[in-house]
């Protein structure tokens, strides 16, 4: 496992588990909180999200690059129509209502921040997708502020583009070598 994949399982991992601290209790407002509903999409070409509250990329071979804590790695992957089971859920999610969300999936962007507090120390969660079905940039990151005031904690950036059909064989979230 690379340096970036390494920064990668730990921002997202870390993102995860402070959401799912600051979830365990689920409001009523459900992802509905956000007034979206169907799809949306800011012109032609721009991000397009589906009634579930989630990013619509085109299926097929993508080429992405992550990066993150000085390091940089670019892969081919797979993508099918629906999103990835994580990213699904950090985007949809329900919040406690001690919680402070905002949300916005205007303007050819998606946006989701969570800041809870929990135990004297406040964790911020934050999602940004932008692009279009065939370009995507996204930013995941996952900080916890101490009762000091430091801020801990770390980003990734994805930068994709789709370069055409997955190859025989190759089903959704397996990686394309060579």
């Amino acid at each position: 496992m690379g340096k970036v994949q390494i920064m990668r399982y730990l921002v997202i991992s870390a993102a995860a588990l402070a959401l799912a601290a600051c979830g365990q209790q689920q409001d009523s407002n459900g992802s509905a909180e956000a007034g979206k509903t169907g799809e949306t999409a800011a012109a032609d070409g721009a991000l397009k999200i589906g009634a579930d509250g989630v990013p619509q990329f085109r299926p097929g071979a993508w080429e992405m690059t992550e990066s993150g804590d000085n390091a940089n790695e670019t892969r081919r992957e797979c993508l099918g129509a629906d999103a990835n089971p994580q990213l699904r859920e950090e985007l949809t999610r329900s919040y406690p209502k001690e919680c402070k969300v905002e949300r916005d999936s205007n303007s050819g962007r998606l946006f989701v921040k969570a800041s809870c507090p929990q135990n004297g120390l406040t964790i911020d969660s934050e999602i940004e997708v932008t692009g279009s079905d065939t370009a995507m940039n996204m930013r995941i990151g996952a900080f916890v502020t101490m009762p000091d005031g430091k801020r801990q904690g770390g980003e990734t950036r994805i930068v994709g583009r789709w370069v055409g059909q997955c190859p025989a064989g190759v089903q959704p979230g397996d990686s394309i070598e060579g």
